[in-house]
């Protein structure tokens, strides 16, 4: 590869960034606090409405602020999956503005170690690097989903109290709102206000399991539209459903002190190639850099590397047990 290409990559990461910075940064800003005064505006108005509202069809938000990129966007599979994952993690980007900084991630990675004259090396941190920022979305849709199961039996809990004070279920729906930590009060009373400008119910609480990609949300819904199809005692069932989930965190509980050891052996095993390689090279660094600079040792190397990923992967499937 040539340094020319080198240059190409750099102008293009900068226009990038630059883009990025000075156009799509901003107009996310904005839309941002067009949409949170509309969400004020929402709670007012379905406060102080006293007619039942009109129907209405919520349109699917934007996936790019910059009309022709929102454009190819839409004629993607991915974008769909993304735009769900990233409101999942609870993010407010776009998915143009995902998509844009993982080309920069991806570009920085190729700068770096493009003038290493290794192409595979390049592609495959390329490609690793370009996916990091999805790695982090995903880690933030997982602790949010953490949050939201440690939380939900209280909730359950609110919403029962409030059915036996007289409130509907629209009414004890919202005060789950007002009163619980986030997410699940961001994620209720999103589902409240929905109701409140006219989308059904059901169709609400089916947003609601889109939104928050939980077992324990799913079986509530069910159970809680099958009751409203076939009829019965609705805090009862909240009552049961609180219980059960409360059992299954204590059943958890327990899986994960049976396999302690194991996960904790897997990380061992994980971590002790790279600990060695460490130690010796702070030993004998000629002895192991022959691993580096060899073309035989950087196959070796890959191959090492694969296989201990592969273990990894077989351990953790192992000790993963799911009750």
């Amino acid at each position: 590869m040539h340094v020319d290409i080198v240059d190409i990559v750099i102008a293009v990461l900068l226009v990038f960034g630059l883009f990025y910075f000075t156009v799509t940064l901003p107009l996310e800003k904005r839309r941002r606090r067009v949409r949170e005064r509309l969400e004020r505006f929402t709670l007012q108005k379905a406060q102080v409405a006293k007619e039942e509202p009109a129907e209405i069809v919520i349109t699917r938000d934007q996936l790019s602020t910059i009309p022709l990129f929102n454009r190819l966007l839409r004629r993607m599979d991915f974008a769909a999956a993304l735009r769900r994952l990233l409101d999942q993690a609870g993010m407010k980007m776009t998915v143009g503005s995902m998509v844009l900084i993982m080309l920069i991630t991806a570009s920085i990675a190729f700068l770096f170690t493009v003038r290493l004259q290794n192409p595979a090396l390049t592609v495959l941190v390329t490609i690793g690097c370009g996916f990091l920022p999805l790695l982090w979305v995903k880690h933030k849709k997982k602790r949010r989903l953490k949050q939201f199961e440690r939380h939900f039996p209280g909730a359950l809990d609110l919403m029962t109290s409030a059915l036996r004070a007289g409130l509907s279920f629209v009414g004890a729906l919202g005060m789950v709102g007002k009163e619980a930590p986030s997410p699940i009060g961001e994620e209720f009373s999103k589902t409240y206000e929905e109701q409140a400008l006219g989308v059904p119910i059901e169709e609400s609480l089916e947003r609601l399991t889109h939104r928050i990609d939980s077992l324990d949300l799913r079986f509530f819904v069910t159970a809680l539209l099958i009751q409203r199809d076939i009829g019965g005692n609705l805090t009862e069932l909240l009552e049961k459903i609180s219980m059960t989930i409360r059992e299954r965190f204590k059943l958890i509980g327990q899986v994960r002190a049976q396999t302690a050891q194991g996960r904790f052996t897997g990380w061992m095993l994980t971590g002790m190639p790279f600990i060695m390689a460490l130690i010796i090279s702070l030993l004998n660094r000629n002895y192991i850099m022959l691993l580096f600079t060899e073309k035989l040792g950087q196959y070796l190397v890959g191959i090492a590397l694969f296989l201990q990923f592969l273990g990894f992967l077989v351990i953790r499937k192992v000790v993963n047990i799911k009750p």
